[in-house]
C-alpha cells in the first residue's frame, strides 16, 4: 500500500518564516533541530493552545513547543518504573532534563499503554507522539493521539525514519495501521526530518522518491 512510505510534504513548503530551535542538546537519540522546528511551525500554523506529547526524554521537545503553546503536557514512565526496568541511573537522569523546571509544562508520569486519558481526550490542538516505538505500542499511541485531538488538531509522530532518506517500517506500518481508516489519506512524511505527521489541512505532496 505504500512502497515508498507515506506521500512526502517538504519541510520548506511549511514554513512561512524562520524559526528559532532552543533548547537542543546535540547529543544522539534525541530530535533533530527540523523535527523540533516542525513542532513548533505546526503549533503556529494551527494557532494550537494545548499540546500533548508521550515520551519525554530530554525535555527538549516540550520546551521547544511551551514557547509558542499555553498549556502542554508531557508523559514518561516515572524514575521508579525506569528503575524497575534496570536502566541505567545516568539515562533516567536526563529525562526531563530541560522541561522538569519550566511552569508551562506538566509532567504526568505512567506507561501510555495502561495511563488514564479520559481527562485529556478532545482537547489537544497537537499531540506528539514520541514513546516506545515496538510495533504494538505505536499502534496503540497512535490510536490515543486521535483520541486526544480537538477538530482542527494535528499529530506528529517522531521516528517514522530512520534518517530523513530511511523509513523506519515497523513504525511508518504501526503508524498506518493506529490511525483510523477515513484519516490515512492526509498522513504524509515530512522532508528533513525523521517526522511524519496528519494535519487537518490539504497541503500539497508528492511521493517520495
Amino acid at each position: 500500500q505504500m512502497p515508498k512510505g507515506f506521500p512526502e510534504l517538504d519541510f520548506r513548503s511549511l514554513a512561512s518564516q524562520s524559526e528559532t530551535v532552543q533548547p537542543f542538546a546535540f547529543l544522539d537519540g534525541g530530535s533533530l533541530p527540523t523535527d523540533l522546528a516542525l513542532l513548533k511551525i505546526i503549533a503556529r500554523k494551527i494557532d494550537a493552545k494545548t499540546y500533548f506529547e508521550i515520551g519525554t526524554w530530554r525535555g527538549e521537545s516540550a520546551s521547544n513547543v511551551a514557547s509558542v503553546v499555553e498549556k502542554c503536557y508531557t508523559l514518561n514512565l516515572s524514575d521508579d518504573e525506569l528503575r524497575r526496568r534496570n536502566l541505567p541511573e545516568k539515562y533516567i537522569q536526563l529525562h526531563g532534563h530541560f522541561s522538569q523546571n519550566n511552569n508551562g509544562i506538566i509532567h504526568l508520569y505512567g506507561d501510555s499503554r495502561s495511563f488514564d486519558f479520559s481527562e485529556y481526550e478532545g482537547k489537544m490542538d497537537l499531540v506528539f507522539v514520541d514513546g516506545d516505538h515496538h510495533f504494538d505500542s505505536v499502534v496503540q499511541d497512535t490510536q490515543t493521539a486521535f483520541k486526544l485531538l480537538k477538530p482542527g488538531g494535528a499529530i506528529v509522530w517522531h521516528d517514522y525514519a530512520n534518517s530523513p532518506e530511511d523509513v523506519r517500517w515497523n513504525v511508518a506500518r504501526a503508524i498506518f495501521k493506529g490511525t483510523p481508516k477515513e484519516f490515512r489519506s492526509r498522513l504524509r512524511a515530512v522532508s528533513h526530518t525523521l517526522c511524519a505527521v496528519y494535519l487537518p489541512m490539504e497541503l500539497p505532496s508528492s511521493a517520495r522518491n
